[in-house]
């Protein structure tokens, strides 16, 4: 029971970091060209 709560927050943890991630590189990104 737990241990399934404990891999899905992972999970949700890692999904939010890596959505982050990507938005962060996309605005330096853009920043980066203009």
């Amino acid at each position: 029971m737990y241990f399934n709560l404990y891999i899905y927050l992972v999970g949700a943890i890692k999904q939010r970091c890596f959505l982050l991630l990507t938005i962060v590189s996309k605005t330096l990104y853009t920043y980066k060209t203009k």
